[in-house]
């Protein structure tokens, strides 16, 4: 969708709205971005980028969730690696489901999922 093609204006605005969902915007973090790290506020490249989510030129601010996921991997590996030390048998059974999500499910898929979002992000941060 971000052709130079003429769209109807309900087939954006719906695009516009599915994006959120693509893009793992489940957190509002444009307004955290631009205020911790001060950032000027920054146009879209043109209105058909504007229309499918990417409102800044900011890397930061068009990758949205995507950050938070990358950052809470590491920690949550390091919480699954304590309770797989632990003897007791309740740590042993978190470090088992923590282990079995981390490692096959969610990280392969945030990483096949968020591959082109984060691609277009770069490029529109490079121009």
């Amino acid at each position: 969708m971000l052709v130079n093609l003429p769209i109807p204006g309900g087939a954006q605005i719906f695009y516009g709205y599915l994006f959120d969902i693509i893009a793992f915007n489940i957190i509002a973090t444009d307004d955290f971005y631009n205020n911790n790290f001060d950032l000027p506020e920054q146009a879209a490249l043109n209105y058909i980028f504007k229309s499918q989510g990417y409102e800044s030129k900011y890397f930061l601010n068009n990758i949205g969730d995507i950050a938070v996921y990358f950052t809470a991997y590491p920690i949550l590996s390091l919480i699954s690696y304590i309770f797989g030390k632990c003897k007791c048998k309740p740590a042993q059974k978190i470090h088992k489901w923590m282990n079995s999500r981390l490692v096959w499910n969610s990280w392969y898929a945030l990483v096949e999922e968020s591959y082109l979002i984060l691609v277009v992000a770069a490029m529109i941060q490079l121009y």
